[in-house]
């Protein structure tokens, strides 16, 4: 093994003499296999970048009210 890297308890990845494993349950298989690597389970590891950068929208004009439905 030469390296490994552990976010979590099951979010992980090894790279074993070249062959990168990656695990991370919850997420699904094609995510893990087509979008997810080694370098950006590195990035998360050992950068202050948190990734909380969403953005949060709202209707301002929204006006919830309640009421009483009488069958």
């Amino acid at each position: 093994m030469r390296q490994f890297i552990g976010l979590r308890a099951k979010s992980y990845a090894y790279d074993i003499e070249g062959a990168v494993n990656i695990r991370s349950k919850g997420v699904q298989g094609h995510v893990i296999r087509n979008h997810l690597t080694f370098n950006d389970h590195m990035r998360c590891l050992f950068t202050d970048d948190d990734g909380s950068d969403a953005d949060d929208y709202r209707d301002k004009e929204f006006d919830a009210s309640t009421g009483r439905l009488i069958a």
